[in-house]
Formats: structure tokens, C-alpha cells, sequence
């Protein structure tokens, strides 16, 4: 069964390192601090966190219960204590749990369901049995360290988008993923008919993640991904019809430039990961190109370009 819940993966830790045992601990937060949320957790020592994000039937975003995990030396109510008072928000600590050292490598996958990423592909873990409904594409991804499922709102954004200009537009064959991370996006092109995807990304750990999830698709064909050192011009990438970033507003205008270069003439940028706050930022950066679509959640924003 799809579980229709999106969720976003901050951190995956399977840590080799002599514990006795690990501390679960459960939050219940206010959607619109869940990143900010997350960064004080790391700073404080969480080794991993998850977050659900359950659909009401009005399609209303409710409080997000997040999982986190801990050392077992962690104080986490005194943690809870600072963390409320440090964000000034309805915070709330639900419940704390000891693993034992066995049951920390496979705990946490029991927040790993497959589900429908985009138009018809769904997405599962390789532990998680699936078995395709008519003409459902199935795609195996396990997340890696710092690299999620494809839950999350702005990985669903570009997803949707992708699979909607390919519709529209079939004869469009190239596609860059820019910050390609576990490679989802890279995955879904190729399996949906882009001749020739390309993905890359500054983190080494996220290439061979990708690289990982690759083998696991036997079905996906000419799907490369690149480890990007420098700058983007350095990868002598050519121009494709589609480019597709998933990264933060101030990433995406800082790269504003070598973004606009990598989409051929007649070609679709797709951003995403934008807050509601940075919406005019990235409107006035881009506003050589033609805004062609977007979408948006409460808390996300993703928009299609069209360059002429």
C-alpha cells in the first residue's frame, strides 16, 4: 500500500561507533520551523531526524511530528527546554525512547514506506517489498548520509514539473540535475524518456550515494553524475533542454548565471527549494526568462522558466 505522507530526511547516521544505546526522541513542530529546527538538532547532536508530514482531506498541512536521534549521554529535556525557549514557538518534546545498539541499524527504516513520488512512479526502499498497481513504474531508493527519499515538498515540486513539460513537450531529451543529491530526480528523467541525463553535485558523499542508486535501477539508462569541485562552467556540460536545481534561493541567484547558460535555446529551468520570503528575490533574478508555471505548498515555492 502507498503511503501518501511526505516526509524529509535532514540526516541518515548508521554510526559504526562502540554505543551501548541510542535515544529516539520525538517532537511535535511548527511546519514553517522545521529547517531551522533541524540545524539546532545537529547542533546539539542529533545523529539523524525524520519528519512526517501528514495530508488532512483539506489538503492543510498539520504540526509535524519529527524523529531524532541521539547518543544515549544526551540530555534531551533539557535540550527540549532550550530549543523551545531559543525558537520562541510551540515546540514540544512527545516522547523519548532508549534503542539498543542492535536495533539502531534497522530502526530507522521502519519510516520508510514506498509511496507515489510523481505522475506514475513510486518510489520504495530496497528493503520494502512492492508490487506495481497497472502501469506504476517502480524506483528504488535508499537514503544515504545527508540524502533523503524524495518526500519532501521541493523534490516533489521538481518531480511533478518534470514529468509535466515531458508530457507536454516529448521530444525534449536532455536533462541536468543540478545538486543531484541521492539522484531521484536524475532516476525519474531517465525512466520517464530523457535520452541523456546528467547529474552532479559538490558533496562527494551524494555522487556515490546517486552512483548507488543507479545499480539499483537496472531500467534506467544513460544516467551519468558528476562530483563538481569548482565551478559549473568546469564541467563541460552542453546546454540540455531541461535543467532542474533543487537548492536554497541564495544558492540558485548565486548560480543565476550559470544556471540560465546551462538551458538550451527553447529549454525549461525548473527551480526549487524557495521559501514564501525569497519569491521576489528569485522573480527579479530571473526575469530575463518567461515564468511558465509553479507551484507552491505553505512553505515552498518551485517555478518553471521557459528561455527563448
Amino acid at each position: 500500500m502507498l503511503t501518501y505522507v511526505r516526509a524529509c530526511v535532514r540526516k541518515v547516521f548508521v554510526s559504526t561507533q562502540k554505543q551501548q544505546n541510542w535515544l529516539e526522541a520525538k517532537w511535535l513542530i511548527d511546519p514553517s520551523n522545521t529547517e531551522l529546527f533541524q540545524e539546532r538538532l545537529e547542533q546539539y547532536g542529533s545523529l539523524g531526524s525524520y519528519e512526517n508530514l501528514p495530508m488532512e482531506p483539506t489538503g492543510q498541512e498539520t504540526d509535524i511530528e519529527l524523529i531524532s536521534y541521539f547518543p544515549d549521554t544526551a540530555d534531551v529535556n533539557a535540550l527540549a527546554a532550550q530549543l523551545q525557549s531559543l525558537e520562541n514557538n510551540t515546540t514540544r518534546l512527545l516522547t523519548v525512547k532508549k534503542i539498543p545498539q542492535g536495533n539502531w541499524a534497522t530502526e530507522w527504516k521502519k519510516y520508510f514506506k514506498p509511496f507515489l513520488f510523481a505522475d506514475n512512479i513510486v518510489i520504495r526502499p530496497s528493503w520494502e517489498p512492492y508490487t506495481p498497481k497497472q502501469n506504476e513504474i517502480v524506483l528504488t531508493i535508499d537514503p544515504g548520509m545527508a540524502f533523503g527519499t524524495g518526500q519532501h515538498d521541493t523534490t516533489q515540486f521538481c518531480a511533478s514539473l518534470i514529468c509535466k513539460i515531458k508530457k507536454q513537450r516529448p521530444e525534449l531529451s536532455t536533462l541536468i540535475d543540478v545538486g543531484c543529491g541521492s539522484g531521484i530526480l536524475s532516476l525519474l528523467a531517465s525512466l520517464i524518456g530523457f535520452q541523456k541525463v546528467v547529474g552532479f553535485d559538490v558533496d562527494e558523499t551524494a555522487i556515490e550515494t546517486a552512483f548507488e542508486n543507479l545499480e539499483k535501477n537496472p531500467s534506467v539508462r544513460n544516467v551519468d553524475f558528476r562530483l563538481s569541485k569548482g565551478t559549473i562552467s568546469e564541467l563541460f556540460l552542453h546546454p540540455a533542454d531541461v535543467v532542474a536545481a533543487n537548492i536554497i534561493a541564495e544558492t540558485l541567484v548565486e548560480l543565476r548565471d550559470d544556471l540560465v547558460s546551462l538551458v538550451a535555446k527553447n529549454g525549461c529551468l525548473i527551480l526549487s527549494g524557495i521559501l514564501p520570503d525569497k519569491d521576489e528575490l528569485i522573480k527579479k533574478s530571473f526575469s530575463d526568462l518567461v515564468l511558465c508555471e509553479m507551484a507552491q505548498s505553505q512553505n515552498w515555492y518551485a517555478y518553471l522558466y521557459c528561455k527563448k
